[in-house]
């Protein structure tokens, strides 16, 4: 059988190695939120400022801040079209010397919950990753189409959170009993570009890490869109691997979607 794991990304993570020594332990790491907004699609204008919902936020952790923005078609919520996964937006550094990197977040906007991830270490290429949820204290008007918002604040001018340190959970093609959440994240690498106005033959665009599994893929493409706004490829396994993975990427979005299955074997529940 076919285990899958989806992963939405509105930009590219470039790994880089993180300051934050890996703890013997998991223990929280404090961070604020500050100045988190959202706004709705104003449907005077054209693009996607017309259909698109953004949300944007700093986020801070000892002495050092970054600028968090995302923004998804209104009926999306927070989520791909699908509703399959959630869609994570990079966060940059602005302020202060980086001690974490790939620090992102993601919105469920119908819950008003607010996901933060930010990988905690690598040592021996890998990797830790440390999430954290809130659900934020939202004051909204009622001014928009429906008596929907078009502006949303939070009422407490900073909120604070910890983020943990994540244990691994078991492969999707584990037999034993499940003793947790098998969590991927996906780092971006060695990026050289995803696609041109003409189509070239077949090349490396970037590489692709699950920080869960450590598992790297080559993922390849002509980088042309062709008819539509997506570029698609493949990703091969380097290294010893029984995965598969391929990716797309929306050209008017930025939106980068990877896939990524495991055939695990008839006898393998």
């Amino acid at each position: 059988m076919k285990s899958h794991v989806i992963l939405s990304l509105t930009s590219f993570l470039a790994a880089v190695q993180a300051a934050r020594p890996c703890p013997a332990s998991p223990s929280p790491i404090s961070w604020q939120i500050s100045e988190w907004t959202y706004d709705a699609p104003d449907q005077s204008l054209l693009g996607r400022a017309g259909t698109d919902s953004v949300v944007g936020l700093y986020l801070s952790a000892g002495g050092t801040t970054y600028s968090c923005f995302g923004m998804w078609p209104e009926e999306w919520k927070g989520f791909n079209q699908d509703k399959s996964a959630l869609l994570w937006s990079t966060c940059v550094n602005i302020f202060g010397r980086p001690i974490d990197d790939t620090v992102s977040f993601a919105m469920d906007w119908e819950r008003r919950v607010l996901f933060a991830s930010h990988k905690i270490c690598n040592e021996n290429r890998v990797s830790g990753l440390a999430t954290a949820s809130i659900v934020l204290p939202i004051s909204c008007d009622s001014t928009g189409s429906g008596g929907g918002p078009t502006r949303c604040l939070t009422t407490t001018r900073q909120i604070n959170l910890n983020t943990t340190q994540q244990t691994r959970g078991q492969s999707p093609c584990s037999s034993a009993p499940t003793l947790g959440k098998y969590l991927a994240s996906w780092e971006i690498r060695d990026q050289t570009r995803l696609y041109e106005s003409t189509p070239k033959t077949d090349s490396k665009l970037f590489l692709a890490v699950n920080t869960a599994t450590n598992e790297t893929f080559e993922c390849s493409g002509d980088g042309h869109t062709g008819d539509g706004a997506t570029v698609q490829g493949v990703c091969a396994p380097v290294g010893a691997s029984s995965a598969i993975a391929s990716f797309s990427f929306d050209t008017d979005r930025k939106l980068l979607t990877v896939r990524q299955s495991w055939n695990c074997g008839s006898a393998v529940g």
